[in-house]
């Protein structure tokens, strides 16, 4: 439960978000989020609990909005190809210097990435997926952002954020400290002032949405067709 972050830091800006941030602190930065995200992201998870059953019935396609560098949606093909699965996935990502940086790296043959979003999008897919996309959001935009998944997903729909919790904001830093050379301490704590907390995405998503939560500090917010 917040105690101290009683409201979300709605306005706040991430340094990673500044168009004229460092583009080689960025780099770092995507280049970072695949340890720290395997550390505390929990889609390996996610992906045995929610999206290796629903991959498992034939050839799937999934997107990941909001894909950064490309971290979370390379590990989720690297599964679903360890495991035989004939999906195909696609990163989407509105930032040019997102998209070039995901381009750049070792990618498995059942990914791709496009610089695009997902209220342009027109093609449908099995399962939709993003990781810390609902922390940048203003509060009215998770009602635009669940109806344009909705039109998008056939099978599932999972946003996977961070949790708003004192506890998190102390706790952090142990973390994210040993990441040098880039954006992850100062925006990871800018990000937990931004997340919302369960109750309060509950309140601004649609009806037939729901919020789950899981530790440490996490939260999914599912819809299913």
């Amino acid at each position: 439960m917040t105690h101290f972050l009683r409201t979300r830091a709605e306005t706040l800006t991430e340094c990673m978000d500044e168009p004229g941030c460092d583009p080689q602190k960025l780099a770092r930065t995507y280049g970072q989020f695949a340890s720290i995200n395997a550390l505390l992201s929990g889609w390996t998870q996610i992906y045995q609990r929610e999206l290796r059953p629903a991959l498992g019935e034939g050839a799937r396609t999934v997107l990941d909005i909001g894909c950064g560098g490309g971290d979370v949606v390379r590990h989720l093909a690297r599964l679903a190809l360890r495991d035989g699965l004939s999906a195909t996935f696609l990163g989407v990502d509105p930032d040019p210097r997102a998209i070039a940086f995901a381009h750049e790296q070792e990618n498995p043959n059942n990914v791709r990435f496009e610089q695009t979003d997902a209220y342009s999008l027109r093609t449908r897919f099995d399962l939709v997926l993003s990781n810390h996309v609902l922390h940048h959001l203003a509060d009215e935009d998770i009602l635009t952002l669940c109806t344009a998944c909705e039109r998008l997903a056939m099978v599932r729909v999972v946003h996977n954020d961070l949790c708003r919790d004192d506890r998190a904001l102390a706790l952090f830093p142990l973390i994210g400290g040993w990441f040098q050379g880039s954006y992850i301490l100062e925006d990871g704590l800018r990000s937990i002032r931004r997340a919302f907390t369960a109750t309060e995405l509950q309140a601004l998503a649609p009806t037939g949405w729901t919020v789950q939560t899981s530790a440490p500090f996490r939260l999914q917010l599912q819809w299913k067709p």
